[in-house]
């Protein structure tokens, strides 16, 4: 699978057994940096500019965005989300945020056209022939593309300012969403039937990762700095890890003991895995524990929570305000 020499001595712990799996949890809380919730904890309100705009969605790599129900983009600029709108900015249906120069990638509302942001104006990169986007990720394994239509993937060229399919051509399933991962991790696809597809650099190639139970679909894919988590369709514990072992390669349950059903995950490049409840209850994952537990709350219900290496942010479910957590 992908990478296969990275990461090499955390994969030689990982193997089928459970009785592994939780000695490698022991091991990862001994060396991750663990975040635990302190009582000095709280989530601050962001303000925004212009004033009292209601975001409709976030998106958080090494910079925080926002999204309005209109499709107006906001830049989180020393604090506050900052309508960033020069002359003939589109209006964006779907936003992602990733690393370097140009993290900030939407897709424009109606057209399906991709733009990225230079800093200061927001720059067009042409379709291929016949294709429109409607699912981007950008992140450590470059910046990736849908069309759910078609089922078709591409990945971005900087050199060419052009979204090519990956070199073995146009792989046979019917992908619907991409998430790009983050160095040796990714990027995920999620097919039509809720299949969750890795891609490997080696062949061209992506491998479709089972590991679910029969029935259940992956609803969500998110990557931190060498892990992968998946959200499941289940009522309950719903939530397991990528076992990245090239003899494993499906996903678990970290733990066999309930965990609280969740609605949306995100994992940071430091590997700390957040969550949301489908109450708008905020959860961070503990790896001591190998549990989820409730975090300090904002004052407000969560709608979805996003980290990145800008920070950790959180969206309230009724009035679209938008929450930091020092």
């Amino acid at each position: 699978m992908k990478n296969a020499s990275a990461n090499l001595s955390k994969r030689k712990l990982i193997t089928a057994t459970w009785k592994n799996r939780f000695g490698l949890f022991c091991l990862i809380a001994s060396f991750l940096c663990s975040f635990t919730t302190s009582a000095s904890a709280q989530w601050a309100l962001r303000p925004t500019s212009p004033a009292g705009v209601n975001l409709a969605g976030i998106q958080v790599g090494s910079q925080a965005w926002g999204r309005d129900a209109s499709g107006k983009v906001y830049e989180d600029i020393g604090g506050t989300f900052t309508l960033i709108d020069p002359a003939n900015t589109p209006q964006f249906a779907h936003i992602t945020v990733g690393i370097g120069a140009t993290p900030f990638w939407g897709i424009a509302e109606g057209t399906g056209e991709t733009y990225n942001y230079n800093g200061s104006t927001f720059v067009n990169v042409p379709l291929p022939s016949g294709e429109t986007f409607d699912s981007i990720g950008a992140a450590g394994e470059g910046v990736w593309a849908v069309n759910s239509t078609t089922g078709h993937v591409f990945k971005y060229h900087a050199s060419t300012n052009s979204w090519e399919p990956p070199p073995t051509g146009q792989p046979t399933e019917h992908f619907e969403s991409i998430t790009a991962g983050n160095f040796g991790t990714g990027p995920w696809a999620i097919d039509n039937n809720g299949v969750a597809w890795l891609y490997n650099s080696r062949t061209g190639f992506f491998d479709a990762v089972g590991g679910l139970p029969s029935g259940v679909t992956a609803q969500q894919v998110t990557v931190g700095h060498g892990q992968a988590w998946v959200l499941s369709s289940e009522s309950s514990n719903n939530v397991y890890m990528y076992d990245e072992n090239p003899t494993v390669e499906q996903w678990f349950h970290p733990n066999p003991f309930a965990t609280p059903t969740l609605s949306e995950i995100s994992e940071s490049t430091d590997e700390s895995l957040w969550g949301v409840s489908s109450s708008g209850q905020v959860y961070l994952f503990n790896t001591s524990t190998i549990l989820f537990g409730l975090t300090a709350q904002p004052a407000e219900t969560i709608f979805e929570v996003k980290v990145g290496t800008a920070g950790v942010f959180a969206l309230s479910s009724g009035t679209g305000h938008v929450y930091q957590y020092e």
